[in-house]
């Protein structure tokens, strides 16, 4: 928020009241792309209720590094999807780790859908990751389930990249005055190029 209010400033320099940003969603400080703000405080029951009936759909990309054999059986599936309840397992001073958690402990329902895009060098694999539900962690949790945790993301498994190899590549949303949906994307990042070139 505060980058957006200062490129707003840059491109309007003699701006005196910033305008209104609402964050409709929220990304893991690590991932990348698109986020979602309004510009107006009316919209935000619209695109609030949007979210909560499913009507926003989130695409990601994920570059995971296989953990072992058992790993291979999804990769080779092309398609595939996962979902159970799920809630914070374990706090931390900094960061929080999510899992399974029944629903009569607190857990909350999760899927998410997955196509496998390509192999890349060094047995990585590039994943595409639909969210059918928006839960903390909910792809982290998800690929780390099978043995496929995301480059990078250590509190789950992954080997160390500097950041979580996660990117939020697009997001598609109804329109309050149109009847046609608004597809937002977002490129890869240059980290995230070196891997998949």
């Amino acid at each position: 928020k505060e980058y957006l209010f200062q490129k707003l400033k840059e491109k309007s320099p003699n701006i005196v009241n910033l305008p209104y940003l609402g964050i409709m969603h929220r990304l893991d400080k690590d991932t990348s792309g698109v986020i979602m703000f309004t510009k107006k405080r009316e919209a935000n029951g619209f695109y609030h209720n949007a979210f909560e009936n499913h009507l926003i759909k989130k695409e990601y990309f994920a570059i995971v590094s296989p953990k072992n054999k058992s790993a291979e059986k999804w990769l080779l599936k092309k398609d595939f999807s996962v979902s159970f309840y799920m809630g914070e397992k374990k706090k931390k001073s900094h960061s929080a780790k999510w899992g399974r958690v029944e629903q009569e402990k607190g857990g909350v329902y999760s899927k998410t859908n997955f196509h496998v895009e390509k192999r890349l060098p060094s047995d990585l694999y590039l994943i595409k990751c639909v969210l059918e539900t928006g839960r903390t962690h909910q792809i982290r949790v998800h690929l780390s389930s099978l043995s496929l945790p995301i480059l990078g993301d250590v509190l789950y498994g992954g080997k160390n990249a500097g950041r979580v190899m996660l990117h939020s590549s697009k997001l598609t949303l109804p329109q309050i005055q149109e009847k046609s949906p608004l597809e937002i994307f977002s490129p890869f990042p240059d980290d995230f190029q070196t891997y998949i070139k």
